[in-house]
């Protein structure tokens, strides 16, 4: 019986739901039961079906389960739990099937740049100096934590690369979509409850992070309405479509409106253009789009929505003035001396007050800039793993059957762009989902013989 299930899309898609449903649930009642429930799901279902795909849901789940944030230390002890019922699952799964590791391929750049996080340490050390200084109190060793962030990462890659079988590419494509759902559904909730206000937090990260992700996840919905043959497919995938349009909408990220807008046209013109049914997609599509209006007009009011939302841009409009202040104070870190030039200043690279939950206090700098932030805090070796690391990762699109690519290409290369004046990597939130579709690539093309991958979505 579970080897049919395991076999069967449409038990994929339900197991996805239902572990996001909880996640929601979770989220929205900022319960810590939420993810210690997806945490034992996640134990169940590899005891049952033996497979570790069943944990990409659940591993994204958890994450974005987090309602109430960090600012208090009662959420570490049943987080810290729950992690470790997680990671139980990949013990389970390697004592009975063992490890294959045949599939590392796109892992170096990775690497190297976990590698090149900790040699700062040894010529400066930002959180040592603060402490000693009083700058920062004693419970700010916390912050090493993050010198192990692309470690980390690495280590993900590996679990994955090592443990996930050649069909898991179907349920990590699905998996994303309905993270860029998830993502679209928490905002629009913060939004009904709270107002059309800027900059608000969702516990596990922030408004502009969940556009980025919503971004990054848009693609993968997109491939499932190009490949889409019936009616009823094609219905979903737009549905999916629109809620992330809504979900972009309610993000308030400035950014996210900008290269949003961009994304979703060109990648709406290049799926109209290469779809087989393009005329149905274009009359479900107008439909479901009169029905929101009219949804809209009845609840919100067009004219109140079109306001805020240009109310939200003339706030501070497209203006980079803050981001220019970080990008040029990170070229000031970088160039300190050959040291820092090289290898730059560390992951903590100066310390600034910000604010933290309800309060300001001493944390460290974050530049908002993919380059900066590398540059600054890992120097020009950093800058150039990076640039190693994109090259591996772009590499594996040549794998994919030409429609598949250009939308993934759209995707990837839209968010990069937008990296370079926003949070991407290094950043949990966007690492885990992408070192897992990275690990599930190369599980699939680590046969040699393997041209071109066969991805079957329906």
């Amino acid at each position: 019986m579970f080897k049919k299930l395991n076999e069967n899309k449409l038990f994929e898609e339900l197991y996805i739901v239902c572990v996001f449903l909880i996640a929601l649930i979770g989220w929205f009642f900022k319960s810590q039961y939420g993810y210690t429930a997806i945490a034992i799901v996640s134990f169940v279902t590899v005891m049952l079906f033996n497979d570790v795909k069943y944990l990409v849901p659940c591993g994204l789940g958890m994450v974005f389960s987090i309602g109430s944030g960090f600012e208090t230390n009662s959420s570490y002890g049943p987080l810290i739990g729950s992690v470790l019922i997680y990671a139980s699952s990949f013990i389970v799964f390697v004592i009975r099937n063992g490890l294959n590791f045949k599939n590392f391929k796109s892992f170096k750049g990775l690497l190297i740049l976990a590698i090149l996080s900790f040699i700062p340490l040894i010529y400066r050390n930002t959180i040592k100096d603060g402490i000693s200084s009083g700058v920062l109190d004693n419970s700010a060793v916390s912050l090493y934590v993050l010198y192990f962030g692309y470690f980390a990462y690495v280590l993900l890659y590996f679990l994955f690369a090592m443990t996930l079988k050649k069909d898991s590419l179907r349920i990590i494509f699905k998996t994303i979509g309905y993270m860029t759902i998830i993502l679209s559904l928490e905002c629009f909730i913060h939004v009904v409850i709270d107002g059309f206000n800027k900059g608000y937090r969702l516990g596990w990260g922030h408004c502009n992070e969940a556009g980025i992700l919503m971004l990054f996840g848009l693609p993968f919905i997109m491939v499932g309405l190009v490949k889409a043959d019936k009616i009823s497919e094609m219905i979903v995938a737009i549905i999916k479509f629109l809620i992330a349009i809504v979900g972009i909408i309610c993000s308030t990220s400035r950014g996210t409106y900008l290269f949003g807008f961009i994304e979703v046209v060109v990648l709406l013109i290049y799926t109209l253009i290469k779809s087989k049914h393009w005329k149905s997609i274009l009359i479900i599509l107008i439909s479901c789009l009169i029905v929101g209006i009219i949804g809209i007009q009845i609840k919100i009011g067009i004219v109140k929505l079109v306001r805020d939302i240009i109310d939200l841009l003339l706030y501070r409009g497209f203006e980079f003035g803050d981001r220019t202040r970080l990008f040029k104070q990170s070229i000031v870190i970088w160039n300190e001396n050959w040291l820092t030039r090289l290898f730059g200043a560390g992951i903590v690279a100066e310390l600034a007050i910000n604010r933290v939950g309800f309060e300001d206090m001493n944390t460290f700098v974050v530049y908002h800039s993919t380059f900066f932030s590398c540059l600054a805090t890992l120097g020009i070796c950093g800058v150039l793993a990076l640039i190693y690391h994109f090259y591996e990762r772009y590499s594996q699109m040549k794998y994919f059957e030409k429609d598949v690519m250009f939308i993934l290409l759209i995707g990837f290369i839209m968010l990069d762009i937008y990296g370079m004046m926003d949070n991407t990597y290094g950043m949990y939130y966007f690492m885990i989902p992408l070192v897992i579709f990275m690990a599930a690539v190369d599980c699939y093309t680590s046969d040699e013989s393997v041209k071109k991958i066969e991805l079957d979505l329906r």
